[in-house]
Formats: C-alpha cells, structure tokens, sequence
C-alpha cells in the first residue's frame, strides 16, 4: 500500500494540478472565469499564503464525508488583497426517495474569482440509483445553468456521474452580443468510499469546454479547460494525500482569420500535491507542491514552489480563551522564470522563503471550529516587515 500511494504521489507531482474543488460535479464554465491579472502578482511568497490560509487536509477530508458542512477561509495576501473561499452544502429529505440540496461556493484570489449558488433535487429510483437534475440560478436568463447528476451506490460505495450545459440560454437571452458557436458544456465523475486500504478515498475529474464568438469586439475566442481533481486518501488516522490538476487552454483570433488562432496562442497549467502525515501527535508534518506554467504571444512565464512544513498542536495551555493552541514552521523553495513584465515586480528567479505561524483554535457545539492565525516571516524577523499577515477559518458540520 505505502508503494502504491508513494507511486501515484510522484505521478501527480510531476504531472500538472490545481486546487481540489468541493462541488466539482455541480460547476463549470463561467464567463469571468479567465486568466485574469495572469502571473503578474504571483510571487515567492503567494503559495505559502495560500497554504497557510487554506483549509486543512483533515479539515478537506471531514467535510467530504460529513456531506452537509460550511467552510469560511480568508487571509490577507497583500496590503489590498485578500485570499477569500467559502462553501455551503446542505441538504434535506423531503421524502423517501426525495432529496433537497443546496451548495454555494464562493472564491476569490489573484488566479480565481468564481461564485455559484446550485440547487439540486434527487429522486432515488432504485436503491442504489439515485438521479438528480440540478440547476444554477442567476438574475440574467443568459446565466443559468442546467445540469444532471447520475448516483450509483455500491457496497458502500458511490460513483457519480454528471453532464451540464452552463449558460444554456446565452443565445437566445443575453444582454450583452456574446454568442456561442457551440455551447459550453461539463462532464465529471467521481468515485467517493474506501479502497485500496484508505479509510477514505475520492478520486474525481471533470472536464469544461466552451466556444465563443465575441461579435462586439469582432474576434472568436476559444476556451477549452481540463479540471481534474484527485480528492484525499486518509490511508490511516491523521495520514492523508491530496493532488490535483488543471490545464486551461485560450486562443483568440480575429473573425476573418479564425483558422489562425494558434497565432495568439495562451496555455496555463497550474498544478497542486500535499501529502500530510500526523501519526505521532501531537505533531503533524508535510510536503505541498504548487507549480505554475503559463504561456502567450509574449513569451512563457514558470514558477515552482516546494514547501515542507511542521505544527505542533497543544491542548494543555490556554490563552484568550482558546481551547489550543497550533505553532507552524514552513519554508518555501521557489523557482520562477520567464519575461520580468509577466511576473511579480518581487519575484526572486530561485530563493528560500520562511515563516512561522500561530494558531488559536475555539471548539464550539456540534464540532463547530474558528482559527484564528497569525504568521511572520523570518527573514524579516525584527524589521519593519515582520508581520506576514492573518487569517480566519470557520467550519461547520451538520
């Protein structure tokens, strides 16, 4: 088993991944979704934020399996900016056979901004048949997406197939003189259980594709995406693997000439590995991996980050009101490339960065838990720039 895990870990770090969606079946394509400010704000210090201030893996895996959850992360990554996430699933049986469910995801960083509010109804036709047809509502008809869910329960086990069509109605109801030439759709699977000696496993993929014509600045823009997201294994108590991956693809070109979008070509591949072990409390220890590629008619921009971390937990002593209290070291070994206007104005070619960071953690009812951190950076330690920034996570499960 460890050789198995040890096999796929290589595999997904060296390959291309991004972030692990909650929700993955139920989004897809949006119209906002793009590449927005590109690399020109990631720096040696970016991913290092983004671990620190999100979510855990054991945070990630109790959510999975509790099914009804809210999750709350936001942290500061700039004097202006925040890394902002959060999610909402709930759901309720009207009946027998008949299920209610609400997701709202929200996420908000220099790479993503996406928002989604998706009710879905499941009828269980059989046992172990579950379909459920489900449907993101907007103020604009243009917006709305429709889409269904196929369940299959085995054993225990659940493979879930889904198809949806986003912004189904955008050529008969939109306000604005986008058109499609063929409509975006979204196709996922994803198998959540145990196997292969985990004690939870959830693998998933999903792939969006979308063609559009943009007639009011006389251009066709093509948007193709891979989102695939290997979810968790918890292989033993406190061990668990994440890895993910996504490949986004963009050609543009001008209508008269629509078969030389290669001409004006833009690849982004950003991908993601964590693997975290705690089975020697109350310490826990890690390796996360967050690698960047983007390319463009200007030229290709690389960044590699590899960032070993420890924390400590403590229930024994008490400070403003805290029922414990977390210490965290990490380092970041970062490694960028690539024309110095695509990327971040302090961005280091090859570099170490270090922090350490505090955690106060306040148990509520119902295994509700707020962290509160603080974290600061150690090559900074007893300057003006000590203070890296804070953060605040909330969950919930119900």
């Amino acid at each position: 088993m460890p050789n198995f895990i040890l096999v796929l870990f290589a595999v997904f770090v060296c390959g291309p991944a991004f972030a692990f969606e909650r929700g993955l079946l139920y989004r897809g394509y949006q119209k906002s979704d793009g590449f927005r400010d590109g690399y020109s704000r990631i720096d040696s210090e970016y991913a290092s934020d983004y671990l620190t201030y999100s979510a855990t893996l054991e945070q990630r895996v109790d959510e999975s399996a509790a099914g009804r959850f809210y999750h709350f992360d936001v942290g500061s990554i700039s004097s202006k900016r925040f890394l902002f996430n959060s999610s909402l699933v709930w759901g309720h049986s009207l009946s027998s056979d008949l299920d209610l469910k609400l997701m709202y995801f929200d996420q908000d960083d220099y790479l993503v901004r996406q928002s989604y509010f998706i009710a879905a109804m499941g009828y269980r036709v059989k046992p172990w048949y579950t379909i459920e047809p489900f449907s993101e509502f907007q103020g604009q008809k243009s917006d709305i997406d429709f889409g269904l869910v196929q369940h299959f329960d085995i054993s225990g086990q659940r493979l879930s197939l889904s198809v949806s069509f986003p912004d189904a109605m955008q050529n008969e109801r939109a306000e604005d003189d986008i058109r499609f030439n063929q409509g975006p759709r979204s196709i996922g699977i994803q198998w959540t259980g145990a196997g292969f000696g985990a004690d939870f496993l959830q693998v998933g993929a999903r792939v969006d594709e979308a063609v559009q014509v943009e007639t009011d600045s006389n251009f066709q823009t093509e948007r193709k995406r891979l989102a695939q997201a290997l979810g968790a294994w918890q292989v033993a108590p406190g061990s668990v693997l994440r890895a993910a991956f996504e490949w986004r693809y963009r050609a543009r070109s001008d209508n008269e000439k629509a078969q030389s979008a290669e001409d004006q070509f833009n690849f982004e591949q950003m991908h993601e590995a964590q693997i975290e072990w705690d089975m020697s409390l109350p310490y826990r220890w890690g390796v996360f991996v967050k690698n960047f590629r983007l390319e463009t008619e200007l030229g290709s921009v690389n960044l590699q980050n590899y960032l070993p971390y420890v924390w400590y937990k403590s229930s024994q002593a008490k400070w403003a009101g805290a029922d414990s209290f977390e210490l965290g070291l990490e380092g970041t070994l970062h490694w960028g490339d690539g024309p110095e206007d695509l990327r971040a104005g302090n961005s280091c070619e090859q570099c170490l960065q270090t922090r350490a960071n505090y955690v106060l953690n306040y148990q509520f009812k119902g295994g509700a838990v707020l962290r509160l951190l603080f974290t600061i950076d150690l090559e900074e330690l007893g300057g003006g720039e000590t203070w890296e920034g804070g953060a605040g996570q909330f969950t919930m499960s119900f």
